[in-house]
C-alpha cells in the first residue's frame, strides 16, 4: 500500500473526507471495494488549517514500501481490511491519547508477534480498550482475532463485556493480555480461563520507585495534554505524603495488583515459558524512546516497569527446561 502525507496551511483542524466511493461511508451507497480494487482508493481532505491527503493505492505495492505497511496492504486485497479502517487509523492520529495508545502498541507489536502461533490461528486479545488493542494489528497478519473489553469498539470483531463473563470462541489458539490483568478484581479467575499460548504485558507498579518517578516526571509533556502520568504526579504533590507512601496508598485504594503478585500466580496456573523485563513509562513521555529507556535501565538510573511473561496451558505442549524458563 502506498501512503502519501501532504500538508496545506489555508484551514482550521485536520478534517479528512472519502471523494472517491467506497465502503467508507455505507450511507452514501458507494461501491465497496471489491468494484475497486483495480482503481485503488484515493482519500482527499476536506477544509483544514493542516489539510492532509491520504493516496491509498492497492493495486500494487511499490518498491521500497515501508514493510510495517505490507501486512495492510495485503489485508486489503484480501478483503480482512478496509479502506475505511485504514482511514480511521490515520484520524486518530491526531487524537494524542490515541497516539500514545498506538505509540505502546507498536512498540509491544513484535514481542507479541514473535510468541504467536502461525496465521490463521485464532487469537483473544483481553482488554482491549476503546481503540481496539491489538486486534487491527492480529486481523491485518492474517489472524482470526477479537477483543473483549466493555468499552471496546462496536462490532463483530470486540465483545463489549468483562472477560470473566465472555463467551469464548472455540478452540482459541492464543490469548493476549497487555496490561490488562492489574484491575481485575480477581486475576486468578481470568488465569484459569486462558489456554494455549498466553502473553502478558504487565506493570509493575511496586518498581516504580521514587528515582523512576523523578525519570519520569523530568519527561513528562506540556500540561495542556494531561495523561496518567500527569495526574499521578499532581495527586502526590498535593498529598504531602512522600512518593512511596503515596503510590502504596493510591495502589490499595484502586486495588492494583503488584507484578509480582501477577507472576505467581500465571506460574502457579500455567508453563512459563519466558520471562523479561522492560520499559513500560516512555510512551507517556515526550520525546523519549523505548530504547531510551531501556538504556537508563542497564545504567540503574531507574527500574524496569514492564514484565513480559509467556506460557502455555500445563497440559499442552512438550515439558519447559529451565533455560526456556528463565
Amino acid at each position: 500500500m502506498e501512503l502519501v502525507r501532504r500538508v496545506v496551511r489555508d484551514g482550521d483542524a485536520p478534517e479528512l473526507w472519502a471523494k472517491a466511493g467506497d465502503e467508507v461511508d455505507a450511507a452514501h451507497r458507494r461501491p465497496g471495494l471489491a468494484e475497486r480494487r483495480d482503481r485503488g482508493h484515493q482519500l482527499r481532505p476536506g477544509t483544514a488549517r493542516k489539510r492532509v491527503e491520504l493516496e491509498v493505492g492497492v493495486r500494487r505495492r511499490p518498491q521500497g514500501e515501508d514493510p510495517a505497511l505490507r501486512g495492510v496492504h495485503d489485508a486489503i486485497l484480501a478483503g480482512r481490511e478496509s479502506p475505511a479502517s485504514v482511514l480511521q487509523r490515520c484520524r486518530h492520529a491526531y487524537d494524542p491519547a490515541v497516539a500514545t495508545a498506538h505509540r505502546w502498541l507498536a512498540s509491544i507489536w513484535p514481542f507479541v508477534r514473535a510468541h504467536l502461533p502461525d496465521a490463521p490461528a485464532s487469537v483473544v486479545d483481553i482488554g482491549c480498550g476503546s481503540h481496539g488493542g491489538f486486534v487491527p494489528m492480529l486481523r491485518s497478519h492474517g489472524y482470526d482475532a477479537i477483543g473483549i473489553d466493555p468499552e471496546a469498539p462496536a462490532g463483530p470483531h470486540y465483545r463489549q463485556t468483562e472477560f470473566e463473563h465472555a463467551v469464548l470462541p472455540q478452540n482459541v489458539d492464543a490469548f493476549v493480555a497487555s496490561t490488562s490483568l492489574h484491575h481485575v478484581s480477581a486475576p486468578a479467575d481470568v488465569i484459569d480461563r486462558l489456554d494455549g499460548t498466553v502473553i502478558v504485558v504487565e506493570w509493575a507498579w511496586e518498581a516504580f520507585d521514587a528515582r523512576t518517578a523523578d525519570w519520569c516526571f523530568r519527561r513528562l509533556g506540556p500540561d495542556a495534554a494531561p495523561g496518567w502520568l500527569h495526574r499521578r504526579r499532581d495527586e502526590w504533590l498535593s498529598s504531602g505524603q512522600d512518593w512511596s507512601s503515596y503510590l502504596r496508598s493510591w495502589a490499595e485504594r484502586e486495588r492494583v495488583h503488584t507484578g509480582e503478585t501477577l507472576v505467581r500466580l500465571l506460574d502457579e496456573r500455567l508453563e512459563r515459558r519466558h520471562l523479561a523485563h522492560g520499559p513500560y513509562y516512555f510512551a507517556d513521555l515526550a520525546a523519549t524512546s523505548d530504547a531510551e529507556e531501556q538504556a537508563a535501565i542497564d545504567a540503574g538510573e531507574i527500574q524496569a516497569g514492564r514484565i513480559d511473561w509467556v506460557g502455555r496451558g500445563r497440559w499442552q505442549g512438550p515439558p519447559v527446561s529451565s533455560s526456556s524458563a528463565a
